[in-house]
């Protein structure tokens, strides 16, 4: 199974963006609740 590598590295950014949308998330619900 071979991709094209510019859907490839689409693919991966939205991983990334999807990987820091939920740290993002975890540390603002820690923050609400400590505070």
């Amino acid at each position: 199974m071979t991709h094209p590598p510019k859907s490839k590295a689409s693919s991966t950014q939205s991983n990334y963006r999807l990987l820091i949308g939920g740290i993002k998330h975890c540390y603002t619900k820690k923050e609400k609740a400590i505070g």
